[in-house]
């Protein structure tokens, strides 16, 4: 069964290739129907950026909690469980999602 290591390897490889580029592609978009520029993002005033640090902060949260469910839903369905580690307090609900829904995808699959 993986451990600490596989699970930790398994959020970061995922938050890698899967959460930051969706989180990119729907923050360039929300910039554009604002009329921004994505590239511009460091001459805006200091409120704005903090706002659209925020508003960043909260897609990378949404898409992460479910690329990593999803990815636990399946581990779990396949017989596997998972225990991950993250350092960015941001990471932590996808965190927590992805070891529920490994134990969760245990349960229907009736793996002890």
């Amino acid at each position: 069964m993986p451990g600490i290591l596989v699970g930790t390897l398994i959020l970061w490889g995922l938050n890698s290739i899967l959460v930051q580029p969706i989180t990119q592609l729907l923050l360039a978009r929300r910039m554009a129907a604002e009329g921004l520029q994505p590239a511009g993002f460091g001459s805006l005033p200091v409120a704005d950026q903090e706002q659209w640090k925020g508003i960043a902060t909260g897609y990378f949260i949404a898409v992460d909690v479910i690329v990593l469910a999803i990815a636990g839903l399946v581990g779990g369905l396949l017989g596997f469980w998972f225990i991950g580690f993250t350092t960015q307090l941001k990471g932590w609900p996808g965190m927590l999602a992805f070891i529920v829904c490994s134990f969760i995808g245990l349960g229907i699959a009736g793996t002890k």
